[in-house]
């Protein structure tokens, strides 16, 4: 398990949220997600550079961090208020007494070699009526069907070069993101694309934040073809299936 935080290390030193375009979609998932985050208690399953924990901790007065890269948390922990508690530990042997009243996972399921086994795992980690939120990059979004016919990818779900330099393990789409959720026993009472990207981050870096934030609204109106996918789950009681909106 060493081994893995030492990779996990080597892919957070090429890798900074607050400046790659990414910062924009973090901020785009964050404004989708925080009116369905209730709190008070949230749990955030890796930070990264902290885009998303800065606002979590201005948000809610009690914040969990679990993340295994070791430059991530020294920086974070920098930035951020005495509100956020930061654990070192990969997610599958991190050991959680608290339990939340929401917990955020957003863009790193893909990340995980056995997602089922740890968001299994995450039910017990849940207030009763408690909430999970999970953001996963879309197979099916415009600029990777725009890839397919450029000759980038075979197909639309195939992973990238970017995806390998990150350690993705597979990108999702709605019927593959139902099924691991419904597996590991959560309901996702709503799934919606988030962010219509019709070309790749280099590209998009220099767009005006008025032409952004009219790519996030008209996502609202195609949301299988966003760039990503938000998911808000509750633990599945027995015989209720998945509703998807």
């Amino acid at each position: 398990m060493d081994f893995e935080k030492d990779r996990l290390d080597a892919i957070a030193a090429t890798y900074d949220s607050k400046v790659d375009f990414d910062s924009h979609l973090i901020r785009y998932n964050y404004r989708e997600m925080k009116p369905r985050l209730q709190g008070p208690a949230v749990l955030e399953m890796g930070c990264a550079n902290g885009v998303m924990t800065r606002w979590l901790s201005t948000d809610f007065p009690v914040v969990h961090v679990v993340d295994a890269s070791r430059c991530y948390i020294d920086e974070v922990s920098q930035t951020v208020g005495r509100n956020v508690i930061f654990h070192h530990a990969l997610f599958q042997e991190f050991d959680c007494r608290e339990k939340f009243n929401d917990i955020v996972m957003a863009r790193a399921l893909e990340h995980l070699e056995d997602p089922v086994s740890l968001l299994h795992s995450m039910r017990d980690w849940v207030e009763p009526g408690g909430r999970l939120h999970i953001v996963v990059p879309n197979a099916q979004s415009l600029h990777r069907r725009v890839g397919v016919y450029m000759g980038m990818l075979n197909r639309p779900d195939d992973l990238s070069e970017r995806d390998k330099k990150y350690g993705h393990h597979r990108v999702y789409d709605v019927d593959l993101l139902r099924r691991h959720l419904s597996q590991a026993g959560w309901s996702a009472e709503q799934i919606v694309g988030v962010f219509l990207k019709p070309f790749s981050n280099a590209q998009m870096e220099s767009f005006p934040r008025e032409v952004l934030d009219g790519l996030y609204e008209v996502g609202h109106e195609l949301p299988w073809y966003c760039a990503e996918l938000y998911a808000m789950c509750r633990v599945r009681e027995a015989n209720v299936g998945a509703a998807i909106s």
